[in-house]
């Protein structure tokens, strides 16, 4: 039925009056609920963690200046990139979502614009524009508009990617 880290549905209620349901809270994650006119009905709100991720394109040119001299990638060459961007946190109940698609769209297309059809290297912070470098750039500026922001994956073709999670945590002092 349910196995080890199943999240259980929310069971959902329509009744017949304006009156509200009544919430008894019996213990962190299960409530009793008494609906107008209707029975006692054991609900189950335990905590459902999901990830969101949306995948973006961008075509753009590049120069890799750190790659030795006569390296095919430190000659000017473009590529179809994939960002995927991804998201985690805890569904709202009344809703049902981690939070809109829309607002993933929102803030990595003003992104897009910056680099769809350029050249990398002439974007500030891009200067070197390996998938390692890009998926930085990507984090600086999501981080702050996208909480829940977990991983930035940047492919370069359908076998090369990159996957940031943000900056290694420091050495704890002792």
């Amino acid at each position: 039925m349910y196995g080890k880290g199943r999240n259980l549905a929310i069971r959902i209620f329509r009744w017949e009056t304006d009156e509200p349901p009544q919430i008894f809270f019996l213990f962190p994650g299960l409530h009793a609920c008494r609906l107008p006119r209707i029975r006692w009905h054991l609900v189950f709100f335990l905590s459902m963690r999901v990830t969101i991720e949306k995948d973006f394109r961008f075509e753009a040119a590049q120069q890799l200046p750190g790659f030795p001299e006569g390296h095919k990638c430190r000659r000017l060459h473009g590529h179809s990139f994939e960002v995927r961007v991804a998201v985690e946190g805890e569904v709202d109940p009344a809703t049902g979502i981690l939070y809109d698609h829309a607002r993933i769209s929102r803030a990595v297309e003003p992104l897009l614009a910056q680099l769809d059809h350029r050249f990398l290297n002439e974007i500030p912070g891009l200067e070197n524009p390996t998938i390692e470098s890009m998926a930085h750039w990507f984090w600086e500026r999501l981080v702050s508009l996208l909480p829940g922001l977990t991983q930035i994956s940047i492919c370069e073709t359908p076998r090369v990617r990159c996957l940031y999670r943000g900056p290694a945590p420091s050495p704890s002092r002792s």
